[in-house]
């Protein structure tokens, strides 16, 4: 897990207020079994993210990124997370190779992407963006948000999520568990976790 980046300096992008809470709530169901310690704070930089993805035993685990993130819809390779001081476009993530197969990404549009780019339109497996980006890259499974991120939802939403995984739910089944948890909770509250998106195909 990398999250809860230090943005300190930045008045675009104001502290995440659940980001560390997420990070230790969800640290804590994985307990032993995590490959590394969570890296938040200064150290939550892009560099650490890559140092991430180049571990083979990320074969068998989860990588959960949970930041601030970016939308370029004129350059959407440009899209990306803002991490400490640092930033993963979607473009280096696309010509990389990620051993992780599943991948949340609890951050602001990570789930957008274009229809069009200037005059070209965007269709079927021309997907652009971070999703699409993440998916070039190896991932089996990606959880993201469409729209603006609500963060106490967002942190209550992919700390269910890694619940009904960690209780052996399949990636998709654990989306649609958590969906249906957090609607039976509060029917008025569904329109700050309804952007949550799971693509994969378990």
């Amino acid at each position: 897990m990398v999250g809860d980046p230090d943005y300190g300096g930045l008045r675009r992008y104001p502290a995440l207020e659940h980001a560390g809470a997420e990070v230790d709530e969800v640290a804590a169901q994985y307990g032993t079994d995590l490959l590394v310690p969570p890296i938040t704070g200064p150290s939550a930089d892009a560099q650490a993210f890559w140092d991430l993805t180049d571990r083979p035993d990320g074969a068998q685990a989860v990588l959960h990124v949970c930041c601030h993130a970016t939308v370029e819809a004129a350059e959407p390779l440009l899209s990306g997370l803002l991490l400490t001081r640092s930033k993963v476009d979607a473009g280096e993530v696309a010509h990389s190779r990620l051993p992780y197969p599943e991948v949340v990404l609890s951050a602001c549009s990570t789930g957008w992407r274009p229809e069009r780019v200037g005059p070209l339109e965007l269709a079927g497996d021309d997907a652009l963006g971070l999703t699409a980006s993440f998916l070039e890259a190896g991932a089996r499974f990606m959880l993201v948000s469409v729209p603006k991120a609500q963060d106490e939802a967002t942190r209550a939403f992919t700390v269910r999520w890694h619940e009904h995984r960690r209780a052996g739910a399949t990636p998709l089944s654990a989306a649609r568990a958590t969906q249906l948890d957090l609607l039976a909770a509060d029917r008025d509250r569904v329109w700050s976790w309804v952007g949550m998106t799971a693509y994969g195909c378990r």
